[in-house]
């Protein structure tokens, strides 16, 4: 599991909610959040809220040997429990190479170790949790207690980046 520091940023427009309920067809990113989500905010004891995804694709050009779209070029995640603001970013940046994730908890890049190849969405979930309950400041000093919102549906400020990594170790 490739651990990336400095998250990408996401585009303006695009990002879609993450219902509370599976729904029938829904892009496995969706599923995929919904379960992080869930993980998280059950740990606090809270639901989550807020939810958004965005898939960013590949440009058409960008086809393998048989003419299909590779995978997506990024996945962006989020949501809020307890009044953290969780986002996550998937980055394929070589398409046959593992995915790089990236882990934000109000604004402060989550330095994670996963050894080998372990399930992703436990990872994070217990990634954020920690960061959450050991290192984050009270939410309401960083994020004014916004919930975490695409950046096309943002009604106010966005959170200011401490530049300080929260560092997780063991998490697994």
């Amino acid at each position: 599991m490739r651990v990336i520091l400095t998250p990408p940023t996401p585009p303006a427009a695009g990002a879609l909610p993450v219902p509370p309920t599976p729904q029938t067809g829904e892009p496995a990113g969706v599923t995929w959040c919904r379960d992080i989500a869930l993980a998280v905010a059950d740990s606090l004891g809270t639901r989550y809220q807020h939810g958004y995804h965005q898939y960013v694709r590949r440009p058409e050009r960008t086809t393998g040997r048989r003419g299909h779209r590779l995978c997506p070029e990024a996945l962006f995640v989020g949501f809020t429990a307890a009044a953290h603001r969780v986002d996550i970013a998937v980055v394929w940046d070589q398409p046959h190479r593992e995915p790089g994730f990236a882990l934000t908890v109000n604004a402060a890049p989550v330095a994670f170790h996963a050894a080998g190849r372990p399930r992703t969405a436990p990872v994070l979930a217990r990634a954020a949790l920690h960061a959450i309950i050991v290192h984050a400041p009270a939410p309401d000093r960083v994020t004014r207690g916004e919930p975490a919102t695409p950046p096309d549906r943002d009604t106010g400020p966005a959170p200011a980046a401490t530049g300080a990594v929260i560092p997780v170790s063991g998490a697994q």
